[in-house]
């Protein structure tokens, strides 16, 4: 990787670049207005003008890491950034889409091909050539881009459409109809691989991948790859028959997967490791596509993610190998191949970073468990038993099953694994401050990292650091946050990192309660510095949401909320206050007990009275007050700063997102609630959750309730 620049100096760099793209874009929007893209287009002069324009965006403000002197993260910042700043005008994407619509209406069956534009024809298919090859690069880099794209429906319905139904025949004999389709796949693909709904409405309502069908036949690898792509992110499993043209696409995605999981930037043929997998799973919903790649040795390749050091990789594969094993005549082989691993992964202890928990309580090492008729759990426990230090685990197996009856492997099972159901509801939130976590011993002397397959264990990353799971020599699991020097930063400044971390550690050392993450005790050792705290097993409230896809129930709002204010009740009642100052659903740990623990006090304070002032704002936009968002020099830190936050929890929890989250600039943010009412939650919601949320989001702070008061209202004394 490219060394890269100072943090100082990319900083500048950014700043220096973001106030020529902006004059750049201007410049450009002026070229290319929409009403002028008939002129534009007949007159050679012009065209090479916005050319020599697109060229620049590509070649030296897009870039690369040699020209730009940057390592890759900071070259990936920087393309987000000029993705971003385009994004926000409309006016000029609507000029450059009008460009190909016009070109495109001069050229659909001339090709560029045609004597009486022998003039131009060159021109035209430059010129439409770095339109589409900037659009394909641009929604590559950042969804605001994707999102402002989508808008122009008629970029899609009277360009990309129709020039791909219509030059499917061209492509492989004419290079500049070439170009124009690979790069036109390629953004439309881009757009659909965010995964966003209002994207996918646009185009699923468009038809977008329609028109590439017949490309799957195309006798060059590379367009018919992209059109397989665009097909499995475009189309929905009830079209997968679709996907059974390309035999040949199918296995070259499956080479590139192999090769990618050798790649330190983790593509392979452009394509990353992410859109790989997700492609992959696409195609196998599809029968015929099952059998298929196992003949293709996709399994080999899915075996080295199980047994890799990624989170992310394994469930990736799981993902697929459950996908695959719903077909009966595959499940033998998957056995064969993976029943010593899924065993391993089912009784693993650490949570997967990626889920949020424990595998085995992941849906898809579930499915699997399903389809292979309960071997893997089974595998499990017999391996567990010859492992004393997993008794803990047999135990918990047997509780868990106690009472269930052995369920059924359907003989067609679904094609989608099933979404783990909802933690069971509690009608009465926990009131009381009691602590029933057995009690830690934070006197130990000695401790060592946990290791796995000779690897240390992560749990997590957190902004400085990463945490393992580590083993004391009072014989107690903890989670360990490791916080590394930093090549650029001075001892002092390291110290000053670590003593920021500390302080939490301070304040939360002596906290005794049931919703409260237990903090131990933090240490420096040759460098390197360790924070040490209860180690637990769970999901945050946000990952539970994300991997149901759905909001959190009316009894579950209950429970957590209920919880949270619990903690905060005591937090805000101690002899000397603590406030939290990020409460949001990311900051909610549920643990497999059904607790809620309040985890993350990087921006936690002490008070000595009952405000605290401050220089800088802490926090999360979406869920900061009006007080803390408008204040323009001191910034006031109260109780009721925390209330507000957990106003705008209960709102993500009932909705899936904050309050206002379609705003994204901090100052508007500020305006917007500062001078209106805060949304309202829908009118299916129970009218004491509508109240409960309106009282914690009182624009003063005064007529907000205290957390003890909450704890009180109806919706959760209900």
């Amino acid at each position: 990787m490219a060394e890269g620049r100072s943090d100082r100096d990319f900083r500048n760099f950014m700043a220096e670049k973001k106030a020529e793209l902006e004059k750049f874009y201007s410049k450009l929007e002026t070229m290319v207005a929409s009403e002028q893209a008939k002129k534009v287009i007949s007159d050679k002069d012009k065209m090479i003008d916005v050319i020599r324009a697109l060229q620049v965006l590509m070649n030296d403000h897009y870039g690369d890491m040699e020209s730009l002197q940057l390592n890759e993260p900071q070259l990936a910042k920087h393309r987000e950034q000029v993705s971003q700043l385009i994004a926000k005008r409309p006016k000029l994407l609507e000029g450059l889409s009008r460009l190909c619509v016009e070109i495109y209406k001069v050229q659909a069956d001339a090709c560029f091909c045609k004597p009486q534009l022998e003039a131009v024809n060159k021109v035209h298919s430059y010129l439409l050539y770095f339109v589409t090859g900037n659009f394909h690069n641009l929604s590559d880099s950042s969804l605001e881009f994707c999102l402002s794209l989508s808008r122009i429906e008629f970029l899609f319905n009277d360009f990309v459409k129709p020039m791909l139904s219509n030059w499917y025949e061209k492509h492989d004999s004419i290079k500049d109809c070439r170009h124009v389709v690979t790069a036109s796949i390629g953004f439309t693909y881009n757009m659909l691989y965010r995964n966003n709904p209002e994207i996918y409405k646009v185009l699923s309502g468009l038809m977008v991948a329609a028109p590439v069908i017949p490309y799957l036949q195309s006798p060059i690898l590379h367009v018919q790859t992209q059109a397989l792509v665009l097909i499995a992110f475009a189309l929905d499993e009830t079209k997968a028959s679709m996907f059974g043209n390309a035999r040949e696409a199918m296995e070259f995605l499956v080479n590139c997967l192999s090769e990618a999981l050798d790649s330190v930037k983790r593509r392979a043929e452009g394509y990353h490791i992410s859109e790989l997998t997700i492609c992959l799973n696409r195609l196998a919903l599809n029968d015929a596509n099952k059998r298929l790649f196992v003949q293709l040795r996709l399994l080999p390749v899915l075996r080295r993610m199980c047994t890799g050091d990624r989170d992310d990789d394994v469930v990736s594969a799981l993902d697929i190998l459950c996908t695959l094993s719903h077909l009966a005549e595959n499940r033998p082989l998957i056995e064969q191949q993976f029943l010593d691993i899924l065993a391993k992964l089912f009784t693993s202890s650490q949570p997967n970073s990626k889920t949020g928990g424990l595998l085995r309580n992941y849906c898809s090492l579930q499915g699997l468990d399903r389809n292979l008729g309960g071997r893997v759990s089974a595998a499990g426990v017999k391996a567990a038993q010859r492992t004393p230090e997993l008794a803990c685990f047999i135990e918990a197996f047997k509780r868990l099953h106690a009472d269930a009856a052995p369920e059924a492997v359907s003989p067609n099972p679904p094609r989608r694994p099933q979404r783990q159901p909802s933690p069971p509801p509690q009608q009465s939130p926990p009131q009381s401050p009691v602590d029933d976590t057995p009690e830690m011993d934070a006197s130990f002397t000695t401790w060592d990292f946990v290791l796995e397959d000779n690897k240390k264990k992560v749990i997590g990353a957190g902004g400085f650091g990463k945490v393992f799971q580590a083993i004391t020599d009072r014989h107690q699991f903890v989670a360990v946050k490791v916080i590394k020097p930093l090549m650029q930063m001075t001892p002092e400044a390291q110290r000053k990192i670590f003593e920021m971390e500390r302080r939490a550690l301070e304040l939360l050392s002596t906290v005794r309660h049931r919703n409260v993450v237990r903090f131990l005790r933090a240490e420096e050792q040759s460098g390197k510095y360790f924070i040490f705290c209860e180690l637990l097993s769970g999901c945050t409230i946000e990952q539970l949401m994300t991997r149901r896809g759905t909001p959190i129930d009316e009894d579950g709002i209950r429970k957590f909320i209920g919880q949270t204010c619990s903690a905060l009740s005591h937090l805000h009642g101690l002899a000397r206050p603590i406030l939290h100052r990020d409460i949001k659903s990311s900051n909610l740990m549920l643990t497999y007990s059904g607790t809620v623990k309040l985890i993350d006090f990087g921006f936690a304070r002490e008070i000595a009275t009952s405000q605290m002032v401050t220089h800088q704002q802490c926090g999360t936009p979406h869920f900061m007050a009006p007080e803390i968002l408008t204040a323009e020099d001191a910034v006031v830190y109260t109780a009721k700063t925390d209330v507000w936050a957990v106003g705008c929890t209960a709102f993500e929890m009932a909705t899936g997102s904050p309050p206002n989250s379609d705003v994204r600039q901090m100052f508007r943010l500020a305006i917007l609630i500062s001078s209106k009412p805060m949304p309202e939650l829908p009118a299916s919601v129970a009218s004491s959750l509508r109240d409960f949320y309106r009282v914690c989001v009182q624009q003063q702070p005064g007529d907000r309730p205290s957390a003890s008061e909450l704890l009180r209202h109806r919706f959760l004394a209900g």
